[in-house]
């Protein structure tokens, strides 16, 4: 099995950092936003597309490490 280069972990902890800081900021900010302003649905989906780019940031980082891994090895 063929190492994960470096540029590809690095590519990976990146993606995850950012991920977990849109969680922080829907968990935090998003929901006080929420409760000032509750009855805007604007609002509400602004704040959902944040918790939503945090998802696919993180299954982003979680693939560029765990597809390389599978993807280098040989059938023998």
């Amino acid at each position: 099995m063929k190492r994960v280069s470096w540029p590809l972990i690095l590519a990976a902890v990146l993606l995850l950092a950012w991920g977990a800081s849109d969680f922080y900021h829907y968990a935090v900010t998003g929901q006080a936003v929420l409760q000032y302003y509750e009855g805007a649905q604007l609002v509400r989906s602004l704040v959902n597309y944040s918790l939503v780019q945090g998802l696919i940031k993180v299954v982003l980082g979680l693939l560029v490490i765990v597809v390389p891994c599978f993807a280098g090895k040989k059938k023998a």
